[in-house]
């Protein structure tokens, strides 16, 4: 679980990296950009997860753009993840527990990230005036950012989610050897900064 200090530090990361990254993009980014960019990043990590699984996706790889770390691609979701709440002035709050539908493989575990991680887009996009209010009772944006982030965190037993020789780097510290995935994000996107 993601203590208090621990979110402090990844909020502040956060918002140091968006500001550093305002300067490359073309057009000012929002929670709904920060969503879209949430969708990139799970595809990123499916790509990882399906060659892991003996799927060929030869065909939507680019060679210019090796995406093969699992780890690095996952600790970009929860960068997006952390934007939606920092964009939307809605940081992620802390959640007591995960998700509910716990996962036990490394392809559940994508299920219910996909599951809330759409909810957490879906918070963004209404807060932010691009999507109606659904009917019913959908999660503000700190809750469904700060389940999403729990999500991000699989390991039942072993880093699942991180394959072997990983390159990240964690948000608020230097080390290499970092703490649990939520913590972490890519090496390219900490190197701008550090």
């Amino acid at each position: 679980m993601i203590g208090e200090g621990e979110l402090a530090g990844m909020l502040e990361m956060t918002r140091s990296l968006r500001k550093g990254f305002a300067g490359t993009a073309p057009r000012r980014w929002d929670a709904a950009t920060a969503g879209a960019e949430l969708t990139v990043q799970l595809g990123h990590v499916a790509m990882c997860l399906a060659r892991r699984h003996g799927i060929d996706v030869s065909a939507f790889a680019d060679p210019g753009r090796p995406i093969t770390d699992a780890g690095d691609e996952l600790a970009d979701v929860a960068l997006a993840l952390l934007s939606i709440g920092v964009l939307s002035d809605g940081p992620p709050s802390l959640v007591p527990s995960g998700p509910a539908g716990a996962a036990v493989s490394e392809i559940e575990a994508l299920l219910v990230l996909l599951i809330c991680a759409g909810q957490a887009a879906e918070a963004g996009l209404v807060r932010t005036g691009y999507r109606h209010q659904p009917t019913g009772s959908p999660a503000p944006v700190p809750q469904a950012c700060g389940t999403a982030l729990h999500a991000t965190d699989h390991r039942p037993g072993s880093s699942t989610w991180i394959s072997p020789g990983s390159s990240q780097r964690c948000i608020g510290t230097r080390s290499d050897s970092c703490p649990p995935i939520r913590a972490e994000i890519s090496h390219d996107a900490a190197s701008t900064l550090w």
